[in-house]
């Protein structure tokens, strides 16, 4: 019980991120593998970097989010946000590679997608926190939002390939979606700026 807690502590590198991704990447592995121990190896080596920058970063966030939220700072909160959505958006790919293993074409650029796929996840992440400096505590929201990601890009096996857009034609589910949701976020973020602007302006006057 004691190692369980020193374990997952916030000040070992490993936590409930970073163990749940490493589990879902070994899992991965070896089930892409033929399940020799050099071909498992040789697998690792082309895929573990962004999986190692993930397991980092994750000790960091556990240690900076142990302010309560009202003593953290803009950078803190932008921090927090870019790696909960970036987190959500990464594992869920990572699992929507595992659901798809027996496609014979995931075979075989499954370990190209893990390394893109964290690139993806970095700019998504990063446009959401951008976005987020409009207004201000929004734990609970980024919360709902990395939830919604994290669904959306773990269930993809379950859409279609392509949506038929009538002004753009037929585009990837997988860059379609993601991009309706910064779009809304980015209205809700402008309203609750407007709303605060006009509440200020209307006490302001009275």
């Amino acid at each position: 019980m004691e190692f369980s807690k020193v374990f997952l502590s916030s000040k070992s590198i490993f936590n409930k991120f970073s163990v749940v991704i490493i589990i879902t990447y070994f899992l991965l592995v070896l089930l892409m593998s033929d399940g020799t121990p050099s071909n498992i190896l040789e697998l690792s080596k082309i895929t573990i970097l962004p999986i190692l920058i993930c397991i980092l970063w994750s000790s960091s966030f556990s240690k900076k989010t142990q302010k309560k939220d009202s003593l953290m700072n803009k950078r803190a909160i932008f921090h927090q946000d870019f790696f909960l959505v970036f987190y959500a958006f990464y594992l869920g790919g990572l699992i929507s590679t595992i659901s798809n293993y027996l496609n014979p074409d995931v075979m075989v650029w499954w370990y190209y997608f893990v390394n893109i796929n964290f690139i993806y996840a970095i700019l998504f992440a990063l446009f959401y926190s951008l976005i987020s400096i409009l207004i201000k505590k929004n734990k609970f929201y980024t919360y709902f939002f990395s939830l919604l990601t994290f669904l959306f890009i773990s269930s993809t096996k379950f859409w279609p390939q392509y949506l038929n857009l009538k002004v753009f034609g037929q585009l990837e589910t997988f860059f379609v979606i993601p991009i309706i949701f910064l779009l809304i976020h980015l209205l809700y973020c402008l309203g609750k700026k407007i709303n605060g602007f006009n509440y200020r302006n209307g006490a302001n006057a009275n």
